[in-house]
């Protein structure tokens, strides 16, 4: 074992002073480990310069909102992006922003709220998400439907490879075409490749009008109904979701924004599925109550949905019969909310998921070919590791290639891809 690896602390300590601003940080099961925040691209380069050498491994990590992802594990050392927080670039006339990793997404969106411009995703909250943490988890809001995923809005971004030099990819421009698109393998790799150290977003006129349509639904086929109708009118609607709570209806509401006479246009069609229905909105404001609700759909009281299902959208039926009658047998009634245009569920269990009925779950909705992602202490037992993709072989060997070239030694965590065919 390595002197870093006997007292990694105290060599932390001798080597940086207090440069590193060197915190504990307590996870389950009484499991410490150091956390150390560096703030520029000299202190990232000489930390994984030490890391390197001395073989520690390190997780990059934000604010720590997604530790529960289980790459913590894996590691010796936390390093945040907490303390990095400038913004180096906010253009209005060309519409995008360059921030350092720790800027949190709240701030950056009253940032460039000035110049007449909004910030996509829009996440649950802000003001504990960072800028770095929310691309590394490949972290989308409730304005996906609309906008695309968080990769789509990244024009480039300076990162830290495993050895310390400092490399960027892209540019501050939405026009630029130069080199390839490295900086968007960056998003959703989970701190696995390198160290997202500052980031340039393309960014969108701020709307002038947004509402929020509400109205009832029946079963759960008759709330995916109205939804495919909704989905296939000529909008574009920042989201449309169907949730349940629990009962045995379903509410289904759409969120729309833009100019005037648009939203005005728009409103009428979606009145045209749903005949009867309520509205709320105005003049856009972010922080009106209902789309902070909407926003905040996807994280409660500080957790995440304890099991998301992503499939195809001609599938997604599928997937709620599964978890329906699986809940009705072991009578559980869960509370589950879906985004139908992005074939996507999120479940919650209550406060306590029987692990007989987890498993089940997990293994239903495997074989029927949904990929799933289970979170915190109602994760099954036995069910799949998360950080194992179930993904085709292909791919498998795609991801264990980019993992050994870009991090050779293994400074940072793994996608567990060491038995890739």
């Amino acid at each position: 074992m390595s002197t870093a690896k006997a007292d990694l602390r105290s060599a932390l300590e001798a080597r940086f002073g207090d440069a590193l601003a060197l915190e504990t940080w307590s996870g389950p099961g009484g499991r410490s480990l150091p956390l150390a925040a560096p703030i520029g691209d000299e202190a990232w380069s000489e930390l994984l310069r030490f890391a390197r050498a001395e073989r520690v491994r390190v997780l990059p990590v934000g604010l720590g909102s997604k530790l529960e992802l289980g790459l913590v594990d894996q590691v010796e050392l936390l390093a945040s992006t907490r303390s990095d927080t400038d913004v180096i670039d906010y253009e209005p006339g060309d519409g995008t922003l360059t921030a350092r990793a720790g800027a949190r997404l709240g701030r950056l969106a009253q940032h460039i709220r000035v110049g007449g411009h909004r910030l996509t995703p829009t996440v649950p909250e802000p003001e504990r998400t960072t800028l770095g943490g929310a691309l590394a988890a490949g972290q989308d809001g409730f304005d996906r439907l609309r906008y695309g995923p968080i990769r789509h809005q990244l024009l480039g971004l300076r990162m830290a490879l495993a050895d310390g030099t400092i490399v960027k990819s892209g540019g501050k421009l939405v026009k630029n075409v130069t080199g390839y698109d490295v900086h968007r393998l960056l998003a959703g790799s989970l701190g696995t490749l390198a160290v997202i150290v500052e980031a340039s977003l393309r960014l969108y006129p701020l709307p002038e009008t947004h509402v929020l349509v509400r109205a009832s639904s029946g079963s759960t086929n008759d709330a995916l109904t109205t939804s495919r109708a909704l989905l296939a009118l000529p909008i574009r609607p920042v989201a449309v979701v169907a949730r349940n709570t629990g009962g045995s209806g379903w509410t289904i509401e759409v969120v729309l924004e833009g100019r005037d006479d648009v939203v005005t246009w728009e409103l009428a069609r979606v009145r045209e599925v749903l005949p009867v229905c309520t509205t709320e909105g105005g003049r856009h404001d972010l922080g009106a109550p209902h789309l902070r609700a909407m926003s905040a759909l996807e994280r409660r009281s500080g957790s995440w949905p304890p099991l998301t299902i992503r499939t195809r959208p001609s599938r997604l039926a599928d997937a709620l019969v599964i978890v329906e009658g699986a809940c009705l047998a072991a009578s559980l009634r869960p509370e589950i909310a879906t985004h139908p245009g992005l074939a996507l569920a999120w479940v919650w269990f209550g406060d306590e998921l029987p692990a007989e009925l987890g498993l089940r779950l997990d293994r239903e909705l495997r074989a029927d070919g949904h990929a799933l992602r289970w979170r915190g202490p109602q994760r099954p037992p036995g069910g799949q590791d998360p950080l194992r993709p179930d993904v085709p072989a292909p791919a498998r060997r795609t991801m264990f290639n980019l993992e050994r070239a870009l991090d050779p030694d293994g400074v940072f965590p793994g996608l567990r891809l060491d038995d890739a065919p």
